[in-house]
Parts: C-alpha cells; structure tokens; sequence
C-alpha cells in the first residue's frame, strides 16, 4: 500500500494540531503544482535513481556474469561498473552469523515497545560524539541486542550483524502519493565491542561509509526490477539478500508538534516492521512531539520476549548518556 513515509502523511492527515479544531470541506482538485524551490537541488538525486534503476534492471544477468568473469567489468561504463560492483559485493556477501534472532518463521508474532526518550538527549549525544541522531539510536540498539544475546550466555566477542535498513527517496512534493519510494543498505551492527561510545563510533563509520556509497540508489532500483519479475524469482531474491542480514531496522520521523484526534491528544505512537526470508526480527524508530520510541516485533518461536530488547535499549541508551555526560565533564576539567 505504502511505505512508513507516505503512510506518516496519510496519518498526518488525519490529525489536528489544536483539540478544537474546525473541520474543514474537502478541496476542489487543484492543478499540478510548480516546480518548488528544493527542485533544481533534488533534481540531481532523481537522475541517479533513475539512471540506478535502468542501470540495475540491464545488470542483473551482467552483475552474476561479473562474479565468473572479472574482466568483463572493464566492458562497462563508470557508472554501470560501480552498479555492478555493489550488486557483485552483495551476492557474494556471506550470510550473518547464527543466532537466535534468525530461523524459520511462523505465523505468532510478539511486539513490544520502549519508553519514550528524549529527542533533545539523543542530539546532545550525538554532538558530542560528533554522530548523528540515527547513529545514537542504531548503537542503542546494537547494544541491546549484544545485552540479550548475553542474557542466554551466547558467544558476542568479535560479532558482527547486519541490519536492513531502508532509505526514504521521497521529497516533499511526493509526499501525499502512496506507493514504495525507498532503496535498502545493509548496515553492520558491531555486537561485539562492550564499550557503549567504541560502539557508537563503530556505527558512525559504517553508516558514512553507506551514506558515500550509491547502494541505497541501486537497491532501490533492484525493487523496482524484482517487483515486477514472477512470485518464484521475487521469493528465492527475499530468501538470498534475507539470509545475509539479522533484523529489518527502520527509523520514521513524525511530526514534532502535539497532534489531536477529534480533540484528543495523541500522546504516541508505534508501528512494527513485516517481516519476510529468514529475518525474525524488526526494529522500529518513531520520533513525535520530542521524543523517541523504539518499536520491537519478533517471531515468537526466535525470541519470545522482545520486552527485555526494549527494556536493553533503555538501558543502553542511559549508559550511552552516561558516557557522553562523563566525557564532557573530563574535558571541562581540563
């Protein structure tokens, strides 16, 4: 139906941002809009996407060809040799490591959700440890994870896993049109380091490594190609790209005013990500009105209890707060 952006319009709609609003008559169809004033800066990022999706739908077959012979890379554009590359890189990615958070899914799900905390903490973390918002929050959940693994006395030193992550490629003016809009990265969790802030910038380096790379752009143009291949082909794509990855993990930002429904306050909200492949577990990030929630569905024959994830994630987030506290402290007192 929709993605998390387009739905959060959808919901949007739906509210007021006082409790006595009036209620308002349904417009007249309006004519296409002008081009708005971010169109000639946005203009550059829709050609790459689409010279991504062209790029992917002609070099799905060339990519697997690439894998048995190198050298016909050299055959390629620069642009479709770095599409190439990153479809070569995928497929032969080993798959994540077994854990408990992996296996066959069945029909039970069990979901669970965080405290909300503040937004203003997490961007006063994320200035201090030079990261931004969404680094905080994934190093939070990392360390979460690694703390349950930890709980059923499992193996963590050295572990990595990686994370689906999808990217928004909607712009303000496409934000009422329903539909898909987004490209996915693969994004590697370090579990294994113990230190909460060696965790933090462990996450800020893999994620500007992603935000360098163009695998967003051609991940959104491989959808767009396996989208419309038979169900077989779609099914046997999810499991292989499932199996190199632990948990979808996706953050949505909503409106940071209160908004009312028929004069009530909303005071929060969640949503939960679909699982498919061998992923059992989502990861939700929704921020509203100042504050941050994380959202936890799991299959409930992997992980029964994704309250203690959440309840690790404010645990984690506190110790990450700590840290940063400590650190300027030190420095002031220099």
């Amino acid at each position: 139906l929709a993605d998390g952006v387009a739905m959060m319009w959808v919901i949007g709609r739906l509210m007021d941002v006082t409790p006595d609003a009036p209620v308002e008559l349904p417009e007249r169809p309006r004519r296409a809009r002008k081009r708005g004033l971010l169109a000639p800066i946005l203009a550059p990022a829709h050609a790459a996407v689409d010279m991504s999706r062209r790029a992917a739908s002609t070099l799905v077959h060339e990519s697997v060809e690439s894998l048995l012979h190198p050298s016909h890379l050299l055959a390629l554009t620069e642009p479709a040799r770095e599409v190439s590359g990153i479809l070569a890189r995928a497929l032969v990615m080993p798959p994540d490591p077994a854990t408990r958070f992996k296996g066959s899914l069945h029909v039970p799900k069990h979901v669970a959700w965080s405290q909300p905390v503040e937004l203003a903490t997490v961007k006063a973390i994320g200035r201090a440890a030079d990261a931004k918002v969404n680094d905080v929050l994934l190093s939070a959940v990392a360390g979460a994870l690694r703390h349950y693994l930890l709980d059923h006395d499992d193996l963590v030193d050295g572990m990595e896993v990686r994370a689906v992550v999808p990217v928004n490629f909607r712009d303000e003016t496409q934000a009422m049109n329903l539909g898909n809009q987004f490209g996915l990265v693969f994004l590697a969790l370090p579990l294994g380091l113990p230190d909460p802030m060696a965790r933090l910038r462990a996450v800020k380096a893999n994620m500007d490594a992603i935000k360098a790379s163009p695998e967003a752009t051609v991940f959104y143009g491989l959808l767009n190609v396996f989208g419309a291949t038979p169900q077989q082909v779609e099914e046997q794509v999810v499991n292989l790209f499932g199996s190199k990855a632990t948990a979808v993990m996706t953050n949505v930002p909503g409106p940071q005013t209160t908004l009312y429904l028929a004069g009530s306050r909303m005071r929060n909200g969640m949503f939960w990500v679909p699982q498919a492949g061998r992923l059992g577990m989502g990861i939700s990030i929704f921020s509203y009105d100042g504050h941050v929630t994380l959202g936890v569905i799991t299959d409930a024959s992997l992980v029964p209890d994704p309250e203690t994830i959440a309840h690790h994630f404010e645990q984690e987030f506190a110790r990450l707060h700590a840290a940063t506290e400590l650190r300027s402290a030190t420095d002031e007192h220099r």
